[in-house]
């Protein structure tokens, strides 16, 4: 699904997340960011002709070449470069890449697949992304999020702090919200 430009410049009923579609145009690159992410950027030539930049920022670099027709999941960023969180292949509909999304969590925990971090993609997944408002507040923590989750993986007692103090006690919420099977206030 494309979306047209006036479309993508604000919020779409999708919370500002959209699905591009289309063929790798030319070199992708890729360039090791911290020691949690890559950085992997492509040019996109979309169904209708319009080209754009994407970037990709996860574990690990996506296996992609040019001329391959891929699904890219993201937000469109205020200087023009689609942001991707998640890359798939358009035919099979096999997922390339994911970026996770629990930028800060990875950073404090130091893992991707720590418990805690497990808790708040659950929490992501199971009940922000159903609800309109939820993908607006992802949409606004994909933005801003991975500039501290950087600069975290630099500062290694703000980083402990930051674990115990803020990534716990919110795991632990997550994780009873997630439990308890019932439908939060205010959908």
């Amino acid at each position: 699904m494309w979306l047209p430009l006036k479309e993508r410049a604000g919020f779409t009923s999708d919370g500002g997340f959209q699905t591009l579609v289309g063929d790798v145009d030319g070199e992708v690159k890729s360039r090791q960011q911290d020691q949690f992410n890559t950085l992997t950027t492509l040019r996109l030539v979309a169904r209708d002709g319009s080209r754009h930049h994407v970037a990709f920022r996860g574990k690990m670099a996506p296996d992609i070449r040019r001329g391959e027709k891929i699904s890219v999941y993201g937000y469109l960023d205020r200087q023009g470069i689609f942001q991707a969180v998640k890359i798939s292949d358009a035919g099979t509909g096999a997922i390339l890449a994911d970026a996770g999304g629990c930028f800060v969590a990875t950073a404090a925990c130091g893992h991707p697949e720590a418990p805690e971090v497990l808790r708040l993609r659950a929490f992501r997944d199971e009940v922000l992304m159903p609800r309109v408002w939820g993908r607006a507040l992802t949409y606004f923590y994909y933005r801003i999020s991975p500039r501290p989750a950087s600069w975290l993986t630099r500062h290694d007692f703000v980083r402990a702090f930051v674990r115990r103090a803020l990534i716990r006690p919110a795991a632990a919420l997550a994780g009873k919200w997630c439990n308890r099977g019932e439908e939060p206030h205010g959908r």
